[in-house]
């Protein structure tokens, strides 16, 4: 019933440090748990024992069986207050591994996010949009150019040609 580490495959073998430290304070913790559960059974059969030295009237073993369980009962708040420090510690040693998780995320992501931010840089923001300007700018030069170019005859031309191609391509739908 106890845990054999020569049950765990081998994949289950390569322990971190800190997981190595939780799990002894894990078995710590299930040894003090047993522990207080006899001090706890120890603790009920004193009292039945002194009740049982009185009953006979032995007052002396009584009074010592009495001590005793004080005792017993000093040792059982003891390992209590010890598995509350261990349950404490393991709680903070996982919230710690969580945190460092957490960290490591947040630093990849910054890094990422710097990478980011050098590949767009302002400079090449202004670049970019000084070229689109420049495009724009020679796009609208080319449209004047064009537009100054054609005589109305040419106009009265360009749009019979459209007409003509709307035309047979209104045909070849039909069709």
């Amino acid at each position: 019933m106890g845990l054999g580490l020569s049950k765990i495959s081998p994949k289950c073998k390569k322990l971190s440090p800190s997981d190595k430290a939780i799990l002894d304070l894990k078995f710590q913790r299930d040894k003090l748990h047993h522990y207080s559960k006899q001090l706890q059974l120890v603790l009920s059969q004193e009292v039945n024992m002194a009740k049982e030295a009185l009953a006979v009237g032995n007052k002396d073993k009584a009074l010592l069986i009495l001590k005793k369980k004080k005792m017993q009962e000093q040792l059982h708040n003891k390992s209590l207050s010890i598995l509350t420090n261990i349950e404490e510690m393991i709680n903070s040693i996982e919230f710690s591994m969580i945190e460092r998780k957490i960290f490591d995320s947040l630093k990849e992501g910054n890094r990422l996010l710097q990478l980011l931010n050098n590949e767009l840089s302002i400079e090449k923001i202004n670049k970019l949009i000084d070229e689109t300007a420049e495009a724009v700018k020679y796009q609208k030069e080319v449209e004047e150019i064009l537009g100054q170019s054609l005589s109305p005859q040419d106009e009265a031309e360009i749009t019979s040609e459209l007409e003509s191609l709307l035309t047979s391509s209104q045909e070849v739908i039909d069709a």
